[in-house]
């Protein structure tokens, strides 16, 4: 075996003495960089190697346009059906500045001018309006977890020195937005909150957020 060594060695030579060295040079250097990308990529997931060219044939698979369009069509008729799971129990589905929702998410911006009191209840009252459940009657189950009882609303409402404050407070004080289809009116408010603070830090027109107010 070592004495086929120089042959192999002057054989190369002789292969490659027509070729520029520079493309030699070139040609070494991509050569262990296609290596080293393909080692890291081999050792980046514990995943098989059959199961990754799979995944990645599949992910090709998905750009032809037939495939593509048919995605893209799938996806149209889930989103519309989560929209209306969503939002089924908002009868006008009109918000602050009265833009309607849409499946494009055509939303609302901040209000140039503030809302009067009397503005900003009548709304609080219609969003708490939106809800279908006879909660006060027990017909919930998991999503509220105290009686609800005037008195206790009421001393909570006295806390709050701000008069808008605690009549809003004592609408929603018991409100639990982790169940949106009990709540929608809760929901609706904090889509808007979201919406209004994207707005304000230009967020793009897609743009999503979440909002918490605590949790048990």
């Amino acid at each position: 075996m070592t004495s086929r060594v120089p042959e192999v060695h002057n054989a190369i030579n002789n292969r490659l003495r027509n070729i520029d060295p520079l493309w030699l040079v070139l040609g070494a250097i991509s050569g262990t960089i296609v290596y080293m990308k393909v080692v890291r990529l081999y050792r980046r997931s514990e995943e098989p190697l059959i199961k990754r060219l799979s995944a990645y044939a599949f992910s090709q698979l998905r750009r032809l346009p037939m495939v593509k369009a048919k995605i893209e069509k799938e996806l149209y008729g889930a989103k519309r059906e989560i929209l209306e799971t969503i939002h089924k129990d908002d009868s006008d589905r009109v918000f602050i500045t009265g833009a309607v929702l849409s499946v494009s998410f055509r939303w609302h911006e901040l209000p140039k001018e503030g809302l009067l009191a009397g503005s900003v209840l009548e709304l609080a009252k219609k969003y708490e309006m939106y809800g279908r459940f006879a909660i006060n009657e027990g017909r919930v189950s998991g999503a509220v977890y105290t009686d609800r009882l005037p008195a206790h609303i009421d001393l909570l409402a006295k806390t709050f020195n701000i008069t808008i404050g605690a009549q809003v407070y004592s609408m929603y004080a018991f409100s639990n937005p982790l169940h949106p289809d009990v709540f929608p009116g809760a929901r609706k408010m904090e889509a808007e909150t979201i919406r209004m603070v994207l707005n304000l830090y230009n967020a793009p027109p897609d743009s999503s957020g979440s909002l918490t107010t605590g949790g048990t």
